[in-house]
Order: structure tokens, then sequence, then C-alpha cells
């Protein structure tokens, strides 16, 4: 056995296979640990039936069971496209030992991939219900569950609790995904509070300033509109600065500023996403 345990660490699996049936011929008892062993040769070649053959034999003896037996043996049947039996698998080692954390997130990714996301959330929720969602990625997957069953306002809710209680980090990335589930939701005063915090956690990217702005004309607010796109664009680094410039050309023209709206109009007008509205916008204009 130990020269098995020394060819698995030198990464000779063949040798490690071999010796490991070799000793086994006269070993007794073998442990769950010696038949994870060679699961482990196994997996580690990518060689998924047989991983589940002796993974198999390891919870057969009984012994108490490792995290990494559950994680090959469900990882094996995923890459074996045994879905349906890796999430069977998963929620029997929860129901097991329902803290694991770790394999909860395995397992709600999982669910998600598989596009269930109403077994996502309600494994999910049971948790959170309970206080025991601790981690950032827990969370995460609890927020998209939910914008997948369309429960926009629920996703934002997830994820704002999660950073209110300091497990989620405050980046601008999650206040912007905060914020779009509000706007989702129709719930504009929310979706503009977070797209602001978010604007102010960058100085160098302008997207959460350019969704201000997007929110702020939606409100029927073109003034505070027309700053927050300014500063967009003053920011820079957005994917669709044409879209950016033509925005500010309708808050502009809102504002009653028509010639900073016509050379707004004008940049745009040099992006293929913003030219036929801005040329539209400038011909409106007699242009």
């Amino acid at each position: 056995l130990t020269l098995a345990e020394l060819y698995h660490m030198n990464e000779q699996f063949a040798e490690s296979i071999a010796s490991f049936d070799d000793w086994t011929k006269d070993a007794d008892p073998v442990t769950g640990k010696n038949w994870a062993l060679q699961a482990k040769n196994y997996f580690d070649q990518d060689d998924f039936e047989n991983t589940l053959i002796f993974i198999d034999k390891a919870y057969a003896t009984g012994d108490a069971p490792e995290r990494a037996w559950a994680q090959m043996k469900a990882n094996s049947l995923l890459s074996l496209e045994r879905t349906d039996d890796a999430i069977a698998f998963g929620r029997d080692v929860l129901a097991k030992a329902p803290d694991d954390m770790e394999f909860v997130n395995f397992l709600s990714a999982l669910l998600l991939d598989a596009e269930k996301p109403q077994d996502a959330v309600t494994l999910l929720e049971g948790l959170r219900s309970q206080g025991k969602i601790t981690q950032e990625n827990l969370y995460v997957n609890l927020y998209v569950a939910y914008r997948d069953v369309e429960r926009p306002i629920d996703a934002a809710g997830a994820m704002r609790e999660g950073v209110e209680k300091g497990v989620v980090k405050k980046t601008k990335d999650r206040m912007m995904q905060i914020g779009e589930a509000y706007y989702d939701g129709e719930d504009l005063t929310n979706a503009l509070v977070f797209f602001r915090e978010g604007a102010a956690l960058t100085t160098d990217d302008g997207t959460a300033d350019l969704y201000v702005g997007q929110v702020l004309l939606d409100e029927e607010k073109p003034q505070e509109a027309r700053v927050a796109l300014s500063t967009a664009i003053q920011k820079g680094n957005l994917k669709q600065l044409g879209n950016a410039y033509y925005q500010l050309g309708i808050a502009e023209l809102d504002s009653g500023n028509e010639a900073a709206a016509i050379a707004a109009f004008k940049k745009a007008k040099g992006f293929p996403e913003s030219q036929k509205n801005s040329e539209q916008a400038l011909k409106s204009l007699g242009l």
C-alpha cells in the first residue's frame, strides 16, 4: 500500500493502480480510505467509470466518508453527463450533512447548471431562513436562482441582505447586480440607490453612472441625468460609448440645452450602436 501511495504522489498512476491491486490480494480489511486512493488514481486520469466503481467500494465499507469522496463521485457523475444522478447523490450527501456549506454550494450551482433554479431557491432559502448562509457564493447562487425564476425583487433582496451582513463584499459589480434586479422589478427608487452606490465605488468605470442616468431619464429628471451621463463618459470604460452620448443628448435636449444636445448627438452618430437613433434625433432638430 505504501508503494501505491508513493506512486500516486509522484503521479505515476498506472504503477499505483498495479501496486494497489497487488496489495488487495492479501489485504484484510481494505478500508474506505484505501479504496478512495484507487478511485483517485482513476479520477486523476479522467477515467470516471472506474472512479465510480472504487469510490462506491469506499462508501460500501461503512467508514465515515470524507468530503473528497463526495466530490470525486459527484464530479465523476457530472463528467459522464449523469446530471440527475449527480443531483440525487448531492441531495443524499446533504441529507446526512446538512451544514456542509461547500457541498451546498456545489449542489446549488449544479441545480442552476441543470436549469432547475426553483430547486436551487428551495435549497438555499431553507438555509437562509435558518441563518446558515455565511458564504458569498451561496448568496450569489440564490441571486442567480431568483433571477432565473423571474423574481428580480427577491434576487435584489437576497444579495442586499448578504451585503448588509458583511458576507457579500460591497463592490461595484455587486451594487450593479442589486440595482439591475430592482430595475427589472420596476423599483426605480431602490435601483437608483444601488446604481449610485456602485458609481461611488469606482473612478475609472462609468457603467454605474450610465445606469444612474438611465433611471433618472425614466424618472423624467433630465438635469440630474445629464450630470450622471457626463460623469459616465468622463470615467470611461463603457461598452457602448455611443449610447451614452445618445442618452446625454436626450438629457440635454429635455433640459433645454439644444446646442449641447446637438453636440452629443453628433458624437453618438460616430458609433454603430447609436448611429441610426442619432441621425433621427438630428433630423428632428432640422439638421
